[in-house]
């Protein structure tokens, strides 16, 4: 991140107060671009970080709110089959497809990566929880939920620890979000800073048990967003149809048939806009 001063610019003159309210601006500062999404209204005389990358802004901000299905909530996005075959190989088909499609899009290695840390109130008024009878199975139900709990708050203290990192809060849940506990979800992104990810361990571990957080690898100078959801695929996200273009031969091979005409569609639609 560099730390740049400027003003703004005479060009937005004549443009009303209300239309700089909300926008993604641009600086380009000896051929490369920097991308802020302040308030332009706000920005005079002050320092900004800006970063040079569309995803890593995107990471960063509470307005991007990256919930699952990725590839139907994101326009410029691949979906690729991992689990293929008959039992006995499937698992194994996943974890090696899985990483064949990591090596493809990190030749060096991810720049960063980010997980959701849901939360969730556990205080609830009432009347005794179970009767007698049923003490035995409210207890084993209470040490699984308690040793999950433990695990993600390792999980999180790990990364925390290791890596330079930027937690992103109060992030909105699903809009049809019905659980009452649900308090907010802070996101972690970590960033590699040449140390280097076990991306192996990670995505293998996403693939057999997902109680774990859902862990997404970026890159920056690829635009684009890498993430695991199970063994039955994965979801690439690009930030710029750019982006989406030059990745989408390479990744046919792997391309879900189910979703290869609307993947299909999206090409022939960048195409068609690039003429």
């Amino acid at each position: 991140n560099k730390k740049i001063s400027f003003d703004v610019l005479p060009f937005f003159t004549g443009i009303e107060p209300e239309e700089l309210k909300s926008v993604l601006f641009c600086v380009i500062i000896q051929n490369q671009r920097y991308y802020t999404g302040r308030d332009l209204l706000t920005i005079k005389g002050l320092m900004y970080d800006m970063t040079s990358s569309i995803i890593e802004h995107n990471i960063l901000s509470s307005d991007f709110q990256y919930l699952q299905p990725f590839f139907y909530n994101h326009p410029y996005s691949i979906r690729c089959e991992l689990g293929v075959g008959d039992d006995d190989v499937y698992m194994q088909n996943a974890k090696k497809r899985a990483m064949d499609i990591y090596q493809l899009l990190f030749p060096n290695a991810a720049d960063a990566l980010f997980f959701d840390y849901w939360i969730y109130d556990q205080c609830f008024s009432g009347a005794a929880e179970c009767e007698a009878d049923y003490a035995d199975d409210m207890e084993e139900i209470h040490e699984y939920s308690i040793q999950a709990e433990v695990a993600k708050l390792k999980f999180l203290y790990h990364f925390q620890d290791k890596y330079r990192h930027v937690i992103v809060k109060k992030l909105k849940g699903y809009e049809n979000e019905e659980d009452e506990a649900f308090l907010g979800r802070n996101r972690v992104v970590c960033y590699s800073d040449g140390k280097g990810f076990n991306a192996e361990k990670l995505i293998c571990t996403q693939i057999e048990n997902q109680s774990l957080p859902l862990v997404s690898f970026v890159s920056f100078e690829g635009e684009f967003i890498f993430s695991v959801y199970d063994d039955r695929g994965c979801d690439i996200v690009f930030a710029t149809p750019e982006a989406f273009a030059a990745h989408y031969n390479d990744l046919k091979p792997f391309f879900l048939e189910y979703d290869v005409d609307l993947m299909k569609s999206r090409m022939d639609e960048i195409e068609k806009n690039r003429k």
